[in-house]
């Protein structure tokens, strides 16, 4: 293949233990969402590389990150030159795992699938990739890369993810195999651990530090796309809202993913004193929305976001459950799917935050301490499955010139090496 074809892999090594000699973890980060333009992709993925670099710090271990970000169809032909070759291929074993590679490379790129069977270990965060709408074809090209890790006897360690439940069971059975086959599975959302029997650890998003005063005057609303929707759907979004900042005298903040569906009302926006923003940085995006009485619209992260600094978040029901749940599990928020439900959500939903002048949720601080805990679990599960812990004891053994074999093995009842 064309080097100059595919994007190589990143390193990035990360430690966050002062100890004197760590030892190093190669990982490939598969679907490292950190390098995209979206605010909640980096949301996610920085906060939680930062979390891990920290858990495992505490183990004596520095985490060598491979980034190896998925490609999202981006080589079209490619990928459909890998499914015509499966319809004539005579399938066995063997072929199978070469056409995998191939739809691997496809879908990730060469370099990205050679770091991840390079690696010591797959982190793969799903994050919010796959629809209800994704076919069983997008599904096994998203999964082409920790799938072909797993029958290179990879560990491969699933975490952050929202998978939705599919109305069909071929769908379903790709995932649950695919589950089935991590040394550990985890969601970051309670629905997908319900439904995927795995184990519920919350989206690192939560645990963004947003530096903020909640006692500063608060005179915005945060205005956001809703992801999947359709453009009417969007379009009714920032009318509404628009309509409620002039109720509540306002200003309007648009700082959303497909903003440009928005951008028929912008001139309105500005008009108003607001901004019309797409990018910004994270440290940029907090302290605007910090500013804001309340969060009207449908993106996830940016509603998680929006809890970091006591902003509460009327969301838009979209094609996956992960609004609902936030809905459902955090009090602050409010899930909504016309324009009579957004108002009379906002409105509540307003009212409580003035009352209790835009203190942290107490449902946010149990989902920090529920991700806290279930990090802990994830770096003891991961380094107990193999033989790390086994060879760090002997390792720690011979380094303190501890002897390696004792003298007194026959004395106490063991057998010795025979002598004949």
């Amino acid at each position: 293949m064309n080097p100059e074809s595919h994007t190589p892999a990143t390193t990035q090594t990360i430690s966050a233990s002062p100890s004197a000699k760590p030892r190093t973890l190669r990982v490939a980060y598969v679907n490292d969402t950190d390098g995209r333009v979206n605010i909640g992709c980096r949301l996610t993925s920085q906060t939680l590389k930062n979390h891990l670099a920290q858990e495992y710090g505490k183990r004596g271990i520095r985490l060598q990150m491979l980034s190896t970000p998925y490609l999202f169809g981006r080589k079209k032909l490619m990928v459909k030159y890998v499914w015509a070759a499966y319809k004539t291929m005579k399938v066995t074993p063997t072929t199978f795992q070469h056409w995998l590679r191939m739809l691997a490379w496809a879908e990730y790129g060469e370099d990205q699938c050679e770091a991840a069977l390079s690696a010591d270990v797959v982190f793969f965060q799903p994050e919010g990739t796959l629809g209800t709408n994704s076919s069983l074809g997008n599904i096994l090209g998203f999964l082409s890369l920790p799938l072909l890790a797993q029958m290179h006897g990879k560990k491969v360690m699933c975490f952050n993810g929202t998978i939705p439940k599919f109305d069909d069971a071929a769908r379903e059975e790709v995932i649950r195999h695919f589950l089935a086959g991590c040394a550990y599975a985890t969601a970051r959302d309670a629905v997908t651990a319900e439904h995927y029997h795995c184990d519920y650890l919350p989206d690192a998003a939560f645990l963004y530090d947003a530096q903020y005063d909640a006692k500063q005057k608060r005179k915005s609303l945060l205005i956001t796309t809703g992801a999947r929707n359709s453009e009417a759907k969007d379009q009714l979004l920032i009318t509404t809202a628009l309509a409620f900042c002039r109720k509540h005298d306002l200003i309007p903040l648009v700082l959303s993913k497909s903003s440009k569906r928005f951008l028929f009302k912008k001139e309105e926006v500005l008009a108003m004193g607001g901004q019309f923003l797409e990018e910004e940085t994270l440290e940029r995006a907090a302290t605007l929305v910090s500013n804001c009485v309340l969060h009207i619209g449908g993106r996830y992260h940016m509603a998680i976001l929006s809890l970091t600094v006591g902003v509460p978040s009327v969301l838009w029901s979209i094609n996956t459950h992960k609004n609902e749940w936030l809905a459902r599990d955090f009090n602050t928020i409010e899930i909504a799917s016309s324009e009579e439900e957004i108002l009379a959500n906002a409105e509540k939903l307003l009212a409580a935050a003035r009352q209790r002048k835009w203190a942290l949720s107490p449902d946010l601080v149990k989902a920090r301490t529920i991700f806290h805990n279930g990090l802990a679990k994830f770096a003891d599960r991961h380094l107990s499955l193999g033989w790390d812990r086994l060879m760090q004891i002997v390792n720690d053994k011979v380094a303190a010139s501890a002897p390696v074999v004792s003298t007194d093995t026959e004395k106490d009842g063991g057998d010795s090496p025979s002598t004949e």
